[in-house]
């Protein structure tokens, strides 16, 4: 089967994740049909800071929110069909790109950060993922599956045109842009990271792991002069810079991170926001809270208990560190989560 067939139809199986700690639960009876909850917590879920600073946006289950940088409450942008993932901001923070899967396959999408102004960007049965927002805010690159195999390639924000930026003979995916918006780095079959000059064509290898590891969201320095990666090894999810760890004392998720200013960076571990430099001090969480309605199976108006997948082009090693949708069980007494951009089990 191909990896694109594998993607279309493979399912998410639900994860049963307990968390400890305080109650993430608002009001909701434990019968009848559904109730009320506030996730303060997710199972593998990115989060993007905001151009000025003062916003995080966030992909958890499946749906596009907004909170302050600051913490606090959450307000979602999009509704459960959408089904996204992978969010940026325009340089000039007005508006949000990101991948859906509502139409079958992945198409990308751009939204105001208020919540208007939905418009999808790309159409057609292929692929279009991990959009990324060029630092002159007039080019997307992203991934897509056009070619047969999954490759780099560009969206022209003002004509729409898209065209072939790198496409190798193996998978290549998760693109990111140098801070100048010269070049691109990508993951290429899991194992390496390249740089693609956009005006050259010139390739080069910056990073490469041995069979066994994985790796995840190549991200550039500030300065430009290095990546910061995710490295999946021994069933675990680390972050990188160079063979050197940022973070090896949690559990992060295979998510790039997200700059705050030169030193400090923002990203997910442990089912939540989290801030550190690059130098390991001043590590602090960012709470939320975001408000859902869940129905029990079975209730009038209760929709399916299962979304698409939102793996990609690495898929099995995706699912290793993302715990695969959410619904409520039977009884109303608890409530299970699903997998990467998801969210918890919380029991009422």
């Amino acid at each position: 089967m191909s990896r694109r067939g594998f993607l279309a139809g493979a399912g998410a199986a639900v994860a049963m994740t307990s968390l400890t700690g305080p109650a993430a639960l608002a009001a909701g009876p434990g019968t009848g049909g559904g109730g009320d909850l506030r996730l303060e917590t997710g199972t593998t879920f990115g989060a993007r800071v905001s151009p000025d600073g003062r916003w995080i946006a966030l992909d958890l289950l499946g749906v596009l929110w907004v909170m302050p940088a600051s913490g606090g409450q959450a307000r979602r942008l999009t509704s459960d069909l959408f089904d996204i993932a992978q969010p940026d901001w325009s340089p000039d923070g007005g508006r949000l790109v990101f991948q859906s899967y509502r139409d079958g396959v992945f198409n990308l999408w751009t939204v105001r950060p208020d919540g208007s102004g939905l418009r999808r960007l790309t159409e057609g049965p292929f692929d279009h993922r991990e959009p990324r927002w060029s630092p002159d805010g007039r080019t997307i690159v992203f991934s897509g599956d056009a070619s047969g195999g999954y490759a780099i390639h560009t969206y022209d924000v003002g004509s729409g045109r898209i065209a072939v930026l790198a496409d190798g003979p193996g998978e290549e995916y998760e693109p990111a842009w140098s801070p100048d918006g010269d070049r691109v780095a990508f993951v290429v079959d899991n194992t390496r990271i390249e740089v693609v000059d956009r005006i050259t064509g010139r390739r080069s290898t910056h990073v490469t792991v041995p069979a066994g590891q994985v790796i995840h969201q190549p991200e550039w320095t500030p300065d430009g002069t290095g990546l910061v990666h995710h490295l999946t090894y021994d069933g675990r999810c680390h972050l990188m810079s160079g063979d050197t760890p940022l973070v090896d004392d949690e559990e992060t998720f295979p998510f790039r991170v997200s700059w705050i200013d030169r030193e400090r960076f923002v990203y997910t571990a442990n089912g939540r926001i989290r801030v550190r430099s690059l130098n390991g001090t001043g590590a602090r969480t960012v709470g939320f809270s975001a408000a859902v309605t869940t129905r029990r199976p079975g209730t009038p108006g209760a929709g399916p208990t299962s979304r698409a997948p939102a793996l990609g082009p690495y898929a099995e090693s995706e699912a290793r560190c993302c715990p695969p949708t959410a619904s409520t069980s039977p009884s109303g007494r608890s409530m299970t989560s699903t997998s990467c951009g998801s969210a918890v089990r919380r029991s009422r």
